[in-house]
């Protein structure tokens, strides 16, 4: 009875192995979003609990998880019958005034915020612990455990701090290995940069370890041999045959296009079993299918719900430079700042260019850097800028995206010029025709052509010297 959208699961979760951060061995924490009825994690985000010059952990805070549920009603969408948020009462949820903004423009989505520690008390009894209670979000809390599992390897995961939910005890060596690598990090600062980009430590940097992360997070959502809960009544199972053991599967709608032939095939198959299956469908497959019915939220929504985020230093004032604005968001980039450009476009979906000397007070979404949030001093919505120059690593298509952007800003700029230059220009034409008209003789009829053709002759004659006699 349920379908794709209509639950979504959030949660965070510590990931067993420690990475290198900001000149620090850390752990990495991740956030996620899970469909319930796929089992497909739609989002995630990453945070590595460094600690700040008061020497405090930095945790998960509220922004992130605004960030995430931003990008993910941006970018996948919500049912249009409606979407429920299962999240907890602890850090891993969303205010209530996201729900609110939601609720003000008419937007069906609500959160079901579950219960902290064990769950109400008896009277005269205390409270289990605070925090999240797993309970409330046991799917989300199962596919976490399949994800340790796979990030259990001491080799693609160096700096294991051991697992809670296998037993699995912390390494022994973790703590030389953090000595090491620190040593290693500090010896780093007497070598040429080029040198040091050469230097193998013994940990992940946290960027890596992201990308090590994503790469496990697609293989489990395309996984298909699982044994997920109510998949074969929901009815995600397909058929699949193929001609011989040696080739490829096929899906069991072929045997409807081979006409003559299906009943030869149909044979074949019911004379070898191993010429026929039944496969679950991948949680990816599942979601798809159903994904294009999700309506995305409007610009304006998801700028209103940034706006509520305090901004940092970096994002308040930012001044355009040549069509670009850089901003520098340590999330995403702690050496270089994001550049955004050369165009911004607003909540009616109208593009301008952007102009040099305008400023601007910003907002970077740390789970979906690919455009950033411009507002007016006053604090109302400008519009959305598109990241420019670190969209793909493929150095042509950035070229030509760079040269398509830069001769569109330039359009935009010359337009008002040409415009105002038309009224001249048309006045330059019509002089020029007009000495044009005025210097050139009018066309002579065949008559007239041939009357000055003798009349020349008569006067080369009468030029010419007499003959000698």
């Amino acid at each position: 009875g349920l379908s794709v959208g209509e639950y979504f699961i959030v949660d965070d979760s510590w990931n067993d192995f420690k990475v290198l951060a900001f000149g620090q061995t850390v752990r990495l924490l991740s956030f996620h979003i899970l469909d319930l009825f796929s089992g497909y994690n739609v989002r995630r985000g990453y945070k590595p609990a460094i600690t700040d010059e008061r020497d405090i952990e930095q945790r998960l805070r509220e922004r992130e998880m605004i960030w995430l549920g931003v990008a993910h009603f941006s970018q996948t969408g919500y049912r249009a019958d409606g979407t429920t948020i299962i999240a907890e009462k602890a850090t891993a949820t969303f205010p209530e005034w996201f729900e609110e903004i939601l609720f003000n423009f008419q937007i069906p989505i609500t959160v079901r915020r579950g219960p902290r520690g064990g769950g109400p008390g008896i009277a005269g009894l205390f409270t289990g612990p605070g925090g999240g209670n797993p309970r409330w979000k046991a799917p989300l809390e199962s596919w976490f455990n399949l994800l340790r599992n796979r990030t259990d390897h001491i080799l693609e995961f160096p700096g294991q701090t051991g697992s809670h939910s296998s037993g699995l005890p912390m390494l022994e060596g973790l703590s030389g290995l953090e000595r090491d690598t620190k040593a290693l990090l500090a010896a780093a600062h007497a070598l040429p940069p080029e040198r040091a980009e050469l230097l193998q430590l013994g940990m992940l940097n946290f960027q890596d370890a992201i990308f090590a992360l994503e790469r496990i997070t697609e293989v489990i959502n395309f996984r298909t041999d699982h044994d997920l809960e109510g998949w074969r009544r929901c009815g995600h199972v397909v058929n699949e045959w193929r001609a011989a053991e040696n080739l490829p599967w096929q899906p069991a709608q072929k045997l409807l296009e081979l006409n003559g032939q299906a009943a030869a095939v149909a044979e074949l198959l019911a004379a070898n079993p191993k010429l026929k299956r039944e496969r679950n469908l991948s949680p990816a497959e599942v979601f798809y299918a159903g994904a294009d019915a999700l309506k995305k939220i409007p610009l304006a929504v998801a700028a209103e719900i940034m706006s509520q985020i305090p901004p940092t230093p970096e994002e308040t004032g930012c001044v355009v430079k040549r069509g670009v604005l850089e901003v520098r968001c340590r999330e995403i980039d702690a050496d270089e700042p994001l550049r955004y450009g050369l165009t911004r476009r607003d909540g009616r979906d109208v593009e301008e260019p952007l102009r040099t000397d305008e400023k601007f007070d910003v907002r970077v979404n740390g789970c979906d850097s690919s455009q950033v949030y411009l507002f007016h001093s006053d604090g109302s919505f400008a519009g959305v800028s598109r990241l420019y120059g670190r969209e793909t690593r493929n150095e042509i298509q950035t070229t030509h995206r760079q040269f398509v952007q830069k001769r569109q800003w330039l359009a935009g700029l010359t337009e008002d010029a040409r415009f105002a230059a038309s009224r001249v220009t048309r006045a330059d034409i019509a002089r020029a025709e007009n000495v044009s008209a005025t210097m050139t003789p009018p066309e002579r009829t065949a008559e007239e052509k041939r009357e000055g053709r003798a009349a020349a002759a008569d006067i080369l004659a009468a030029d010419a010297p007499e003959a000698a006699p």
